[in-house]
């Protein structure tokens, strides 16, 4: 949520196509029903299994409407971030 990715509030989908709905709170944990934790807490307690939270809940695209995997958002993340710390070492004279 500090990079302005996903928003309080926001939706999350677990699965593709799935029906169960879980909304961020404040903190950047999610809320479904009764329970509330990480992405994995969470999805481990639908699925009554372990829960890879990153590949299993999905947010809506803005630009496309289509789902999407937060796996996705935090590969953009570290992408970014590679990139900024590339420049700032260029900035810095080291070489890359």
């Amino acid at each position: 949520m500090k990079n302005g990715l996903l928003k309080e509030g926001q939706i999350l989908y677990f699965g593709k196509n799935g029906d169960h709905q879980a909304y961020i709170m404040a903190d950047g944990q999610i809320r479904y029903g009764e329970y509330s934790g990480s992405i994995h807490k969470v999805g481990r307690e639908i699925m009554k299994a372990p829960c890879n939270g990153w590949m299993a809940w999905y947010y809506i695209d803005k630009d496309t409407g289509n789902r999407e995997p937060l796996d996705l958002l935090r590969k953009k993340l570290r992408n970014e971030m590679d990139l900024a710390s590339r420049i700032k070492k260029c900035m810095d004279g080291e070489e890359l």
